[in-house]
Parts: C-alpha cells; structure tokens; sequence
C-alpha cells in the first residue's frame, strides 16, 4: 500500500521525489504535489492529523505551489461501500451494478456469495436474501430492508480485503413481478403442473398472514406483502425438478388486497356474488362461481409464473 503513496518535487530544484510513508525535509518555496491512490480501497487525506475536521481533497491529491511551513499528511484508507437499490423480483448482479467501477469488478470473485450479510432489522440476515449458484445473483426477498453485503475477491486480485455492498430493498412497482390477489378468496394453485417449466419451493416471506397448504394452494387472509420462490428450468419446454443448481431462481410477490366490505348488490352475501377467475401459468382458466352472476363480474387475479 505505501508504494502508492508519493511526494514529487514539480520545480526542478534537484531535490529527491518520495514513495511510501515517511518524514523528509524540503527547502522553503519548493513546489510539491502530495499524491495517495489505491485501486482498490477507498483513500482519504487528512492535514495535521485531524480525520474529524480536515479532509484534505476528495482525489487524494494535495498540491503545496509554495512550501512555507511543516506539513504533516495522514492517509486513510478502507474499503469502500458501494450503494445500491434493487426490488423484489429482480436480482443484484455485478455485472449491472452501476456505482461500481469496471476495474473493481475484475477483483470480485462473482462465483461466490458474499461472505458476511448484517442488517438492522428483525429478521435473520440470511433470510433477507437467496444466492442463486447458477446465475451468480442475489435475490432480495423482502422489501423495504437494507442489507450489507461482503463480497470474497479473487485469490489471484492484487487486492486485499472484500467488497462491501450496502443494498437497499423495495417492493417492486413494476406488474412483470407482481401477482395481484384478494384476502378471503378461495385457494390458488401455485404449481399446478408438475411437468412444466417452473418448480415451487417456498413461501419465503409474508406480513398478511398467507399459508401455503401441502398441495401448494396460496391463500390470505389480509393485506399485504407475501414473497414466492420458484426455479425455472434454463429450457422452455424444460421440466423443472427444483435443481437450485442449475435451475434460474424466480422470485415473484403476491400484493393481497382486502375485499369489499358492503354487498354492492344488495342481494345475495357478498361472497356469493362473485366469480373470481384465476390464471395458472399453463394460461388454463378457473372459474369459480359462487352463486347468481351478477351484472358486473369483479375479476381477482392472481398468476403464477
């Protein structure tokens, strides 16, 4: 690291440029450029010793045209956090990691998960997350957490250390991720062929109390968030089998909305009135009715993969 650290003399006075940390004496009026890089670690400078007050420039270049007094420089150096925000459903890649630069990217060893994972929330920080092996990803799993995340480099990087990301989670906004559904209505198949290209594996998250039963039906009873995890098969007409290690991770959110609370109708018990009609990922259509169709027929939607 001190080979990276420099004291050149810029007014060809004959006097000898420096590397590495030390002390050294210089004639009065000497034009000096102090200089601390590190391609991997995030560098600051302090003047006189001071890391609370005096940051000395944000490109770790400090310029003396004029040397009239004793300087004294401290350089810091740690490893630097990159930020990042990623919704439910898509997945934290470094490849499309935009604060991260390109030559730092060559350093990660993007084959492995990440060492260490911590959060201020609640919940087991493992549980935050799911590292699909076969894409080299990281899956958010529940919204509206920030996870830090230290990530291994590669024993051949001239680096040392692991690349710290701090993500940020949100609940998806965009439909492609997103199943609607309404409390209180009958149970929906999640995995209704067993022979298609998607395998269930799990109900990873939920704050609206959502079950899934022992014949993979998704029911609940309140509103709010609820996260699925799938693998899909790399091949269309595949059959996925749940081989997390060569199956792609399919993370998909189940947004439940309460129901009506009045009968509209002024008829029948609202739960007799409407035909909720659900769409399985084979585009086979249910329709459940639950007495008379009424004038207008309310559609409660949820889809799979």
């Amino acid at each position: 690291m001190g080979d990276h650290i420099s004291v050149s003399v810029n007014d060809g006075s004959g006097q000898a440029s420096h590397s590495g940390s030390g002390k050294w004496w210089y004639d009065e009026g000497t034009n000096l450029t102090l200089r601390a890089v590190d391609g991997c670690l995030e560098v600051k400078g302090y003047k006189n010793y001071n890391v609370d007050t005096s940051t000395l420039h944000e490109y770790n270049v400090f310029n003396i045209p004029d040397l009239d007094s004793a300087y004294n420089i401290v350089w810091q150096y740690a490893s630097p956090i990159y930020r990042e925000t990623v919704y439910i459903g898509q997945a934290l890649s470094f490849n499309y990691l935009s604060s991260l630069p390109s030559d730092i990217r060559n350093h990660i060893n993007v084959d492995a998960g990440p060492l260490k994972a911590s959060s201020t929330s609640a919940e087991n920080p493992d549980d935050l997350y799911y590292w699909s092996s076969s894409q080299g990803k990281l899956f958010p799993l529940i919204g509206n957490r920030t996870i830090t995340l230290e990530w291994p480099l590669l024993e051949s990087s001239s680096c040392s250390g692991s690349l710290v990301v701090e993500m940020t989670t949100r609940w998806p906004v965009d439909d492609t991720y997103i199943y609607p559904h309404v409390a209180d209505t009958p149970k929906v198949p999640l995995d209704p062929d067993s022979r298609d290209q998607f395998y269930f594996h799990r109900l990873v998250y939920t704050d609206c109390g959502a079950t899934v039963s022992n014949n993979l039906e998704f029911e609940a009873s309140e509103k709010g968030w609820s996260t699925l995890l799938f693998t899909r098969h790399i091949s269309d007409d595949g059959v996925a089998v749940g081989d997390t290690s060569s199956e792609l991770a399919h993370v998909r959110v189940v947004k439940t909305k309460n129901g009506m609370k009045t009968n509209p109708f002024n008829q029948q018990p609202l739960e007799q009135k409407f035909c909720p009609l659900y769409i399985t990922r084979m585009f086979r259509i249910m329709v459940m009715c639950f007495g008379p169709k009424p004038d207008i027929m309310p559609v409660f939607m949820i889809e799979t993969p």
